[in-house]
């Protein structure tokens, strides 16, 4: 597909390759978008997991945070989660350069229909999204329901998309929600993660309304 977003974190070099934001400031190369970049997202994950206390979500969250800006490798992946450490890993936002870069990644995928918003915030969301997924496997007793659910409602999706012309089927899933979300090979965390990037980015339409409303239980 050419742009991935991997929940494998593959190992960073250290020094030039990685910048550490677990325990250091970001260094001046990675100040204004960086620093922006690690506030906003928090924002936006700490308003999601405040509409989840209800479900008693955040008393055993484990807030994710930018561990690693990584170099971009020219391998389609842009973002990673690892769920064991609770660790995102962000490629080619560093340096300079990073937010034109993001920002630029994010907008050809946008227009391409593979992703669902063309923010430069768009792979951390993502990954967020798998953030989210794992702490809610673990502490929402509902939540396999919840995941029947949303499987159920990717189904029909899929189910409709067959009755198209195949030149359409590409438009069409970029309309609903992305070509990356809504992928048959791929497993639905995919199809939620998408959702959920597109509900934190503002604006969302239907499809991604309806998977964050299943998970905070409003489906």
């Amino acid at each position: 597909m050419g742009i991935r977003l991997s929940r494998i974190t593959p190992v960073c070099q250290k020094g030039k390759q990685a910048e550490s934001f677990r325990t250091s400031p970001p260094v001046s190369s990675l100040k204004g978008y960086l620093c922006s970049l690690n506030s906003k997202i928090l924002k936006n994950f700490l308003s999601f997991s405040t509409a989840m206390s209800t479900l008693n979500f955040t008393a055993r969250l484990v807030h994710p945070s930018i561990s690693a800006i990584c170099s971009y490798h020219n391998d389609g992946f842009y973002g990673s989660f690892t769920p064991t450490s609770g660790v995102v890993t962000i490629f080619g936002a560093g340096g300079k350069d990073g937010k034109a870069f993001m920002s630029k990644v994010a907008k050809e995928m946008k227009k391409k229909g593979v992703w669902s918003t063309d923010s430069p915030l768009h792979a951390y969301r993502h990954e967020l999204g798998h953030a989210i997924q794992e702490q809610l496997s673990a502490s929402d007793s509902n939540y396999a329901e919840k995941l029947k659910m949303i499987t159920d409602f990717r189904k029909s999706i899929l189910d409709d998309l067959t009755k198209l012309p195949e030149r359409d089927i590409i438009k069409e899933k970029a309309k609903i929600l992305s070509v990356y979300g809504i992928d048959e090979t791929d497993d639905i965390d995919e199809f939620i993660s998408e959702g959920i990037a597109e509900y934190l980015n503002g604006k969302p339409r239907s499809t991604a309304k309806k998977i964050v409303n299943i998970l905070l239980g409003r489906g």
